[in-house]
C-alpha cells in the first residue's frame, strides 16, 4: 500500500524501490527507504514530507544516492504527532494532535490553531463548494471548520451537531460530487453529513450500513 501511494507522488522506479523494504526512516540517518509504517506522505516539487511522531522533510533528488538526510520541521507547540497530510492550492497542509498546520515555501512549520488551543485533527478536506473552508474531524475533538481570511487560514468554529445532534467521534472524512461529507470511525460506522452554507452546523446525518449497500455495519 505504501509503495502504491508513493507511485502517485511522481517518484522514480529507483526511489520507489526503497518502499519495498520493511521499516521507517530514522532521524539523523541517511534516507534508505520509506514504508507504510509512517502515518502519511506528501510531495511538493522536490520536497518529500513524512508524518510520524513529528513532521520530517527531505529532498527527492537525494533518495537515489542515499545521501539526503531527514530534517525535522519544529512546531512552536512542542511535540506534535502527525496524522495526515495533503496538498491544497499548491501548499502542504496536515492534521495533527495540535490541530491543523501548514508548511511555508521555506519549509517552516506553521500552526494554524492558536497556542492555547488543543484540537485533534485526524483527517481534513477542502470544502467542495467553498475553497476558503477546510473541514476536519478529530475524534473526541469533534468536527472543526477552518476559514481563509485575507489569505490566512484560521480556526472558524466547532461544528454544531444540528437537528440530528451528530456527536460521533469520527476519524476519517471524504467528500462526494453531490456536496455530502462521509465520516467514519471503526466503532461508530459510516455517516453521510450535509453542512449548512456557513459550515457551522450539521443539517443532516444519515447512518449507512449493510442494508444500504455497505459490506459491513462498521
Amino acid at each position: 500500500e505504501g509503495q502504491e501511494y508513493l507511485k502517485t507522488l511522481g517518484m522514480t522506479d529507483e526511489q520507489r524501490a526503497y518502499a519495498k523494504r520493511k521499516g521507517f526512516i530514522a532521524v539523523g540517518q541517511s534516507v534508505r527507504y520509506v514504508s507504510a509504517e509512517g502515518r502519511d506522505y506528501s510531495k511538493l516539487s522536490d520536497n518529500l514530507y513524512l508524518g510520524a511522531d513529528a513532521l520530517y522533510q527531505t529532498s527527492l533528488s537525494g533518495l537515489d544516492t542515499l545521501t539526503q538526510r531527514l530534517r525535522e520541521l519544529k512546531s512552536d507547540k512542542g511535540y506534535t504527532g502527525m496524522w495526515s497530510m495533503d496538498t491544497i492550492d499548491g501548499q502542504i497542509y496536515g492534521g495533527s494532535n495540535k490541530g491543523l498546520f501548514t508548511v511555508s515555501p521555506q519549509n517552516k512549520f506553521i500552526n494554524i490553531d492558536k497556542i492555547d488551543e488543543f484540537r485533534n485533527i485526524f483527517r481534513f478536506k477542502q470544502a467542495c463548494d467553498n475553497p476558503d473552508i477546510i473541514v476536519g474531524v478529530g475524534g473526541q475533538s469533534g468536527i472543526s471548520a477552518y476559514q481563509k481570511n485575507n489569505g490566512r487560514w484560521e480556526y472558524k468554529v466547532g461544528v454544531d451537531g444540528g437537528p440530528d445532534n451528530f456527536q460521533k467521534k469520527s476519524r476519517s472524512i471524504e467528500t462526494d460530487c453531490d456536496g455530502y461529507y462521509w465520516v467514519s470511525d471503526k466503532s461508530s460506522g459510516v455517516f453521510r453529513l450535509k453542512f449548512n452554507a456557513a459550515y457551522d452546523t450539521v443539517l443532516s446525518a444519515e447512518y449507512f450500513d449493510q442494508l444500504k449497500g455497505l459490506p459491513s455495519d462498521k
